[in-house]
């Protein structure tokens, strides 16, 4: 089993085990009111160790999707409000997550 802990997101040069990089805590976004709302799309994107192949996102618990390494890019078609975006990994090891909040506005 591993020994590996979540470590904290003060350092901005590594990664720990996992960290959401884009979009950051407490973004804000606004509907563009030219676009459908079904055509707005937010990109996710996170960092994770070199073991972390594939990632499992949500967005207010709800898992929206799975994205490979490097990057884990996952579009999202935002609603709006306030919303809890998680990224979070797993094996028979290790559970490794993080979380942040963002808001959608028109």
């Amino acid at each position: 089993p591993s020994s590996k802990t979540p470590s904290s997101k003060s350092s901005s040069t590594n990664y720990p085990l996992l960290t959401i990089t884009k979009p950051h805590q407490g973004d804000s976004f606004r509907l563009d009111p030219l676009v459908p709302d079904e055509n707005e799309q937010i990109i996710f994107e996170a960092r994770g160790d070199s073991n972390v192949e594939t990632v499992q996102w949500s967005v207010d618990g709800k898992v929206i999707g799975e994205s490979p390494a490097p990057d884990f890019r996952q579009k999202w078609a935002p609603q709006l409000g306030k919303h809890q975006v998680g990224v979070r990994f797993s094996s028979d090891e290790e559970i490794i997550e993080d979380k942040i909040w963002i808001e959608i506005t028109r």
